[in-house]
């Protein structure tokens, strides 16, 4: 469809509403100028820019199609809404032509579902709010329609009914200034995994971090830590046992003036679960009793330099006295890396004491794999080679002390070719 034709239906629709572009509202509805997305938005009179943190757990929010102010994807050129509606992407997406003065209800849940899964919506320190980059055909289809059925309403109980079926219950994200914003970033740099860095750079080892990451069904509930009342306009702060309470400007100086342990120790719940990890080995129970309990024990064992530092992932559930082991992938770089990785490598697997790694069929045929590519780097230059990452789940204690023993082990012979474990 090309722009004649485009505009063609959407006239089409609005006779059907009894409406008309020339009508002052719907011209007003589809031509005013609209504030499109901004990251910093600006309040001139306390000179502050306002964020919207991952830091902070979004809350939940009742809106309306109309409720949103941008027009779009961000670019200059779409600053009214029949911009948007006029807007191809390189796929041609019809799906605002093809429905709009239909039924939306198909739409709405996708949005929902979307927008649950993608993340929050912004909030601007004006109360506009703005969606993200995915959706935004079918938030302007919910918009264009919410406002037919609405402008077609005779009463105004019609009025609302139209907008009982429209509305929304989503995350929105809470705005705060830039100086909160830079210490929360800072906290979450620390724990998150997509905040990459080298184990002997950060406090958290990666392979811990990483498995937080992964047991959330959306990475960034990974994220937060900060809670916000918008009744009492204040914060609680809870991260790593760590809690406190207050509004903006106090949770501002608790951020800078609070001690930094530096010890290698996370708290964190996920799904009615505890957990505490020091280093690379991680504790969990469905009892926070029993987790509290551990963590003066932990503190005093890492203080006393008792407790051994491992590259592999080590996990005990106290309520089933059962282990789990995870060993990241082993990625060598560079043809004489690969090399020599590969010798160290054939010496450590066909030993026969290194069989207990491989009592799936699974993990049997992915050595014998691995041994394959080991052997050929020696004739075909690899410029990679990747020893792929290695779970154990359910392990008994005794199972647990003879898995982890043969990973020690691989953790020696990595050391000779001064290579670790991970990215």
């Amino acid at each position: 469809m090309n722009d004649e034709e485009v505009f063609a239906r959407l006239k089409e629709v609005l006779s059907r509403h009894g409406l008309s572009l020339d009508d002052p509202e719907v011209k007003h509805f589809f031509f005013r100028e609209r504030k499109i997305k901004e990251y910093k938005e600006f309040d001139i009179d306390a000179q502050k820019v306002y964020l919207s943190s991952v830091g902070i757990k979004p809350v939940k929010v009742t809106l309306l199609p109309s409720d949103f102010e941008n027009s779009g994807y961000g670019s200059k050129e779409q600053t009214r809404l029949i911009d948007w509606f006029l807007y191809r992407n390189s796929a041609h997406n019809p799906l605002v032509w093809e429905n709009i003065g239909k039924d939306s209800l198909s739409i709405k849940q996708s949005f929902e579902q979307t927008r649950e899964h993608k993340g929050p919506i912004d909030i601007s320190i004006d109360g506009k709010f703005y969606n993200g980059d995915d959706g935004n055909h079918r938030l302007l289809t919910l918009i264009i329609n919410h406002f037919l059925e609405r402008s077609s309403a005779k009463t105004e109980e019609e009025k609302l009914a139209v907008d009982k079926m429209y509305e929304m219950e989503l995350e929105v994200c809470i705005p705060c200034c830039e100086e909160l914003y830079q210490l929360l970033d800072k906290e979450m740099q620390a724990y998150a995994y997509k905040y990459w860095q080298k184990d002997d750079e950060r406090i958290f080892p990666n392979s811990v971090c990483k498995y937080r990451e992964a047991m959330y069904d959306n990475d960034l509930k990974n994220t937060y830590f900060v809670t916000f009342n918008p009744e009492e306009n204040s914060y609680e702060y809870n991260l790593n046992g760590v809690k406190f309470k207050g509004n903006e400007q106090e949770l501002i100086k608790f951020l800078k003036t609070k001690e930094d342990t530096n010890l290698p120790i996370m708290m964190w719940e996920c799904d009615g679960t505890y957990y505490i990890s020091c280093y690379n080995k991680v504790w969990k129970s469905k009892d926070e009793t029993k987790i509290l309990q551990l963590k003066p024990k932990i503190i005093k064992s890492f203080t006393n330099r008792l407790m051994d530092y491992h590259q592999f992932l080590e996990i005990k559930d106290i309520d089933t006295n059962t282990y789990q082991l995870r060993l990241d992938d082993i990625n060598v770089r560079g043809e004489t890396e690969a090399k020599q990785f590969a010798t160290v490598m054939m010496d450590f697997l066909e030993d026969e004491q290194t069989d207990v790694l491989f009592y799936e069929d699974e993990k049997l045929a992915d050595r014998e794999e691995f041994l394959k590519y080991c052997k050929q780097s020696f004739k075909v230059s690899f410029d990679c080679l990747i020893f792929n990452e290695k779970e154990y789940k359910n392990l008994t204690k005794e199972q647990y002390l003879k898995i982890s023993q043969q990973l020690i082990c691989l953790e020696e012979c990595l050391k000779k070719i001064n290579t670790t474990v991970g990215c």
